[in-house]
């Protein structure tokens, strides 16, 4: 039976949680930040400062850093969850349809 979490349960239990049955796993809290967890440990990944402008892809935007650091090879989580923040807070920071190019950019810089 799936364990579903209350809202007053923390994201870094519920990363901690979800570790023990997959590879990789992340948690979002919005403006709070995320958490990425492997084998029961977790790591906290504060946001990117960013002022809000549409919150639309925002976690589109954070997987695809994860993934684009999955496949360059980075292990270490803190990097690949700060470049996945930064991903994410280029998207949030801009109105919907301009981001793409901005993303684009950050990534290859």
């Amino acid at each position: 039976m799936p364990r579903f979490f209350a809202p007053k349960e923390s994201t870094i239990s519920a990363t901690r949680y979800l570790s023990h049955f997959v590879p990789l796993v992340s948690v979002t809290d919005g403006p709070k930040g995320s958490h990425i967890g492997v084998k029961g440990e977790a790591v906290y990944i504060p946001p990117s400062p960013c002022v809000p402008v549409d919150t639309c892809r925002a976690g589109d935007a954070y997987a695809s850093g994860i993934l684009y650091g999955l496949l360059c090879g980075v292990s270490d989580l803190k990097g690949m969850g700060t470049l996945a923040a930064r991903v994410a807070a280029t998207v949030v920071g801009q109105q919907a349809g301009d981001s793409t190019q901005s993303a684009r950019s950050m990534l290859l810089s």
